[in-house]
């Protein structure tokens, strides 16, 4: 894992990509590093009817940013996921990968375990360890006693260097499973502490090509999108839930409209097969019945469809080339030489990394809203505010209401 060294101080310049970056008080700002893991295949098939709600799932590629943990701080690395909240790092020994940084509790002067068992499970697998309290660290802001875990076993977990959950804290394991209650995770955490002016984030995963984006606790970077803001309403009060209100290809009549959870922790997207099938149909894709899923030959050019998503009245066109992925990168269970869809089909509707690098995402964890733009890739000067407490989305800048309707400029390949 490559390890985040900047420290973000109140108003000091840092070099990020090419861009220079200012940070004011109430705000945190940290870089999200692309790691790439090979992972993939029928992971719906691991997840047991009796798991948890969380969908860390079809890996190909993740974020994770680097924090420290105890006294003596120690370097951990952790995958960065809004659909789960706890944190979780690997206790020595037991990472799949031994050069994936650990933290040992017993060097640790301020550890406190609750001799209460952890246990989460994912889609792709499960983790299980002890419950207990540190100092965690986040760039410049440090919170004593933070509630999290430590991992001594993680199954079907291949490359994943622990877990920073930022979700709602519904989604929280100690309160889904009855053996404690609810807690200040890591954003609620830094916002109580008063290190970041609201319990917002906003994350920027940044285009397919780059090696790393950026999430910023308190506050959003104006730079980092075209356009305008749209809010849409939170719809669920345990994960990021939209309504999307339609899915159409190209001019055709609206496929259907879905509840959609924007998920970081999920390299793909997943929809219903009653949507993806005639997606796919629209989109002259093949599809492959062994493995489900749909496809384009990559010696061929990409079909020139476009795929539009409307929330609340707002539409976004992607072109397909930003909904497929490389079957080269998804391991040896794939042929080569192909594009793959970037959504599976599943009962549950996920928006994951190839849905969300095309935009910029703001989340609030207190009030019910959060607002997305397109993406602007430009590594242009940094443009960050403060988001105030209670601050309506549509206060941010240069917005578009739940009610009105516009159309956002087509992103082009």
């Amino acid at each position: 894992m490559i390890m985040i060294t900047a420290l973000l101080l109140v108003g000091c310049m840092v070099n990020m990509g090419l861009a220079s970056t200012e940070v004011p008080e109430g705000v945190i700002m940290t870089e999200i590093k692309k790691n790439s893991v090979n992972v993939v295949g029928n992971s719906k098939s691991k997840r047991a009817a009796d798991s948890l709600p969380v969908k860390l799932d079809n890996l190909i590629d993740f974020y994770s940013l680097d924090i420290k943990v105890g006294s003596p701080a120690q370097n951990v690395s952790v995958l960065l996921d809004t659909g789960s909240s706890d944190l979780w790092v690997y206790s020595p020994g037991q990472a799949s990968d031994p050069t994936i940084p650990t933290f040992n509790s017993g060097r640790s002067t301020s550890w406190r375990s609750f001799n209460v068992p952890f246990r989460i499970r994912y889609m792709l697998g499960e983790a299980s360890g002890i419950w207990g309290s540190d100092t965690v660290q986040l760039e410049n802001a440090k919170l004593p006693n933070q509630n999290f875990a430590v991992v001594n076993r993680g199954d079907s977990l291949d490359g994943v260097p622990g877990v920073m959950g930022i979700g709602l804290r519904q989604l929280e394991s100690s309160g889904l499973f009855g053996i404690a209650g609810y807690y200040d995770n890591v954003p609620t955490s830094l916002y109580r502490q008063g290190h970041i002016a609201s319990p917002t984030f906003s994350l920027f995963l940044d285009d397919v090509n780059a090696k790393s984006g950026s999430i910023i606790f308190g506050g959003i970077d104006h730079s980092r999108y075209k356009g305008r803001l749209a809010v849409l309403r939170r719809i669920s009060n345990s994960q990021y839930t939209v309504r999307c209100d339609s899915i159409k290809v190209d001019n055709h009549e609206s496929i259907g409209s879905v509840a959609a959870t924007l998920d970081s922790g999920t390299s793909l997207g997943t929809l219903p097969r009653a949507i993806i099938q005639p997606l796919a149909q629209q989109l002259g894709l093949a599809y492959n019945s062994r493995q489900d899923y749909y496809y384009v030959s990559a010696r061929r050019p990409m079909p020139n469809h476009h795929v539009q998503f409307s929330f609340s009245g707002v539409a976004y066109t992607l072109p397909i080339s930003k909904l497929m992925v490389k079957s080269d990168d998804l391991g040896d269970e794939f042929p080569k030489g192909l594009w793959i869809l970037g959504f599976q089909t599943s009962n549950s509707v996920l928006f994951g990394d190839v849905f969300l690098r095309n935009f910029y995402v703001v989340y609030d964890t207190a009030q019910p809203q959060i607002a997305i733009a397109e993406a602007d890739y430009q590594k242009r000067k940094t443009h960050i505010t403060p988001i105030q407490p209670n601050t309506p989305f549509t206060n941010l800048g240069t917005t578009i209401s739940l009610d009105r309707t516009a159309h956002a400029n087509v992103l082009h390949q």
